[in-house]
């Protein structure tokens, strides 16, 4: 009887301790409309759930930083203001695209596919 309930028990915080875990990845929004800037370049990578912060270039640039690669910056097309937070943690999605020989940029142009917003704990 003691080995069923102690099998039981083990069970038990087995699961409450992956719900917790699982918690980790939820977010508050999901945004996949970030109008059609770029797509006339060719991509040159995709990115998949990726995670990163959105920055603040200037009043008129908005980018994604990579939490991987703090030196890359990937251009926001036409993002939604209530995304216009400076580090607002993200998860995303997209297509790298090409910047031409004679382009100076301040960020990488970016096709977004997804976006999530991570929920702060």
């Amino acid at each position: 009887m003691k080995t069923i309930l102690l099998n039981l028990l083990i069970i038990l915080f087995a699961q409450a301790g992956s719900c917790q875990n699982n918690k980790k990845n939820d977010f508050k929004e999901k945004y996949t409309n970030f109008g059609a800037c770029y797509n006339d370049r060719e991509t040159i990578q995709n990115i998949e759930n990726k995670n990163g912060k959105i920055i603040k270039i200037n009043d008129n640039i908005w980018a994604i930083r990579p939490d991987n690669n703090t030196n890359m910056r990937y251009a926001l097309c036409e993002i939604p203001e209530e995304l216009k937070k400076e580090n607002l943690d993200v998860i995303f999605s997209g297509e790298i695209k090409k910047i031409a020989a004679y382009e100076r940029m301040a960020a990488t142009p970016f096709h977004m596919k997804e976006l999530k917003v991570v929920e702060k704990k």
